[in-house]
């Protein structure tokens, strides 16, 4: 039985990374400066549990910065309360969205 390309949304990204310069195809426009922050989803499981839903994964922080035609990236995850207290006890503690 395959399984539906949904379940790749639940697939935990455990490395974080600094990458200087991303390599690229083509160019970036000259005026193009500053600095993408987004989060989302990382981390689905903590020890034997699982999270039910996508809203409730273990977030982590994506930067892009942009200047001078180049492009670096970093991620790391949110240590916030909940993260914290996930990994301390081993077991999910919070449900935030899907209980």
């Amino acid at each position: 039985m395959s399984r539906s390309p949904y379940h790749l949304g639940f697939a935990t990204l455990s490395a974080e990374a600094n990458v200087a310069e991303l390599p690229l195809r083509g160019s970036l426009p000259a005026w193009l400066t500053g600095t993408l922050l987004r989060t989302g989803p990382a981390k689905f499981e903590v020890g034997e549990h699982a999270f039910n839903h996508w809203f409730d994964g273990l977030a982590m922080l994506h930067r892009f910065g942009f200047a001078a035609g180049r492009v670096s990236y970093a991620n790391r995850y949110l240590h916030s309360q909940a993260y914290e207290e996930a990994l301390s006890s081993g077991t999910i503690r919070r449900r935030e969205f899907a209980k």
